[in-house]
């Protein structure tokens, strides 16, 4: 919880969470009274898809172009760099420029590296 609006203690519960969303309330501790109502309270999620976080030591590794990760670049990573390019995700083999995400501007150092294999 970002806020303290209540002079009770109160603790921060869901009865479900799921890729569509959640259902989220607070509950008073209730053993000093036995009134449970709370004041409003503002709250604040963070969210991350699973995938790979950077500055993780294994990026170190990364063959960039690889990004079918078959250990090799080659013209097999082609299908799969445009996959990853049309499908808005993020893969660290595929942002050949190293920007941070995967786009346009990855193309043509991706060809390049493709050119010199």
């Amino acid at each position: 919880m970002q806020t303290i609006n209540g002079v009770d203690p109160t603790a921060l519960r869901n009865t479900f969470v799921n890729t569509a969303g959640a259902n989220v309330f607070t509950e008073e501790e209730k053993s000093a009274d036995a009134e449970i109502t709370h004041a409003a309270e503002t709250i604040a999620f963070f969210v991350i898809n699973p995938g790979l976080i950077m500055g993780n030591d294994s990026a170190q590794n990364v063959l960039l172009g690889d990004v079918n990760r078959d250990s090799v670049v080659n013209f097999a990573d082609i299908n799969a760099f445009i996959g990853v390019l049309i499908g808005g995700v993020y893969l660290l083999e595929a942002d050949i420029n190293q920007d941070g995400v995967v786009d346009f501007a990855d193309i043509s150092p991706f060809i390049d590296i493709l050119i010199a294999q």
